[in-house]
């Protein structure tokens, strides 16, 4: 099994609780000792803009908090780090 991983996900930060949080991406890649890594690229915006519009592009980067996070919708939540 290969696996694409970023450090990058770690500055993701989410409240306590939340699935998508970075102590969860850390035992998840705690039980995948042993297997193949690779470095993952960050994804350039060109990149984003194939799965994404623009305007939602411009909406996230304009709901980017500078110090904390930020609840975007009911589940999502965006933190300083998540932008990376």
């Amino acid at each position: 099994m290969l696996i694409f991983h970023t450090d990058a996900s770690a500055r993701h930060i989410t409240p306590e609780g939340h699935p998508e949080r970075a102590a969860r991406v850390a035992a998840v890649l705690r039980g995948l000792d042993g297997a193949a890594w690779r470095d993952s690229p960050l994804a350039d915006e060109a990149d984003i803009l194939r799965a994404h519009t623009a305007a939602h592009l411009a909406h996230i980067k304009g709901a980017a908090p500078s110090s904390g996070w930020v609840q975007l919708d009911d589940d999502t939540f965006m933190s300083e780090g998540s932008l990376e």
